[in-house]
């Protein structure tokens, strides 16, 4: 049975209970929802300048990548973006996505 996961205050915080719940369980499938949310808060460019890039919660997103059963879904990217739609500024992060997670690893 998958696990889904939604973080809303960032990922960075739940990193060590994901990594140990996948170390007890290796065969458990995790989704992680929402890109794992990092920019806090979750508001994304709605709040201007007053939200922000949390890199430790993408490092931990990036760093889950190791585990062959977690899966990142791309979904409310208003959430994640600083800009409008089509939010320009998830290129980057879409492409890093891609190398971590995509059908390579």
């Amino acid at each position: 049975m998958p696990v889904g996961i939604m973080c809303f205050a960032g990922l960075a915080s739940q990193a060590h209970a994901i990594e140990a719940l996948l170390e007890s369980s290796p065969g458990t499938a995790v989704v992680i929802d929402h890109w794992g949310l990092p920019r806090q808060p979750p508001t994304g460019g709605l709040l201007g300048n007053a939200a922000a890039d949390d890199e430790a919660s993408w490092a931990a997103l990036l760093a889950l990548a190791r585990h062959p059963k977690v899966c990142v879904k791309l979904s409310a990217m208003f959430r994640v973006s600083a800009a409008p739609w089509p939010h320009p500024d998830l290129g980057p992060r879409v492409r890093a996505l891609l190398q971590a997670y995509g059908s390579g690893r």
